[in-house]
C-alpha cells in the first residue's frame, strides 16, 4: 500500500503529522460502490451529491487507512484517528482524508 503525507498547511491550527495509506483500485471501487459514490469523467469520485449515510460509510471505512497521527492542536495532542474524532477541531481534516483516500491522493470535487 502507498502512503501520503497530509499537507496541513491549509489547516492553520493543526500542528504534526499525518500519513494515510492509499488502497488499491479495486479496494478504493469497492469503497466508492458501498457510498454510492460515481466516477467523474477524469476518472475522480463525484461526491457532489453525497448523503450523510454515504460520509458515515466513507468514514468508517476510511479510518484503517490512517497510518501515522501525531498531532497538535492547541493543548489537544492525538496520536489516533479515534481520538481524532473526540474533537471538533478535527472534523475537517477527518473529511480531507476520507476524500483523499478515496480519489488516490487527490482530493474531490
Amino acid at each position: 500500500m502507498r502512503e501520503l503525507k497530509v499537507d496541513l498547511s491549509k489547516h492553520k491550527n493543526i500542528k504534526g503529522e499525518l500519513i494515510i495509506g492509499i488502497p488499491k483500485y479495486r479496494q478504493r471501487l469497492k469503497m466508492m460502490k458501498d457510498c454510492n459514490f460515481k466516477l467523474s469523467e477524469d476518472g475522480s469520485v463525484n461526491v457532489s451529491t453525497e448523503t450523510l449515510q454515504s460520509i458515515i460509510t466513507l468514514t468508517d471505512m476510511a479510518q484503517e487507512y490512517f497510518t501515522k497521527v501525531d498531532l497538535k492542536c492547541g493543548d489537544i495532542h492525538v496520536k489516533s484517528f479515534d481520538e481524532m474524532e473526540n474533537y471538533s477541531e478535527f472534523d475537517g481534516l477527518i473529511s480531507e482524508c476520507a476524500t483523499l483516500i478515496l480519489n488516490a491522493g487527490k482530493l474531490g470535487k
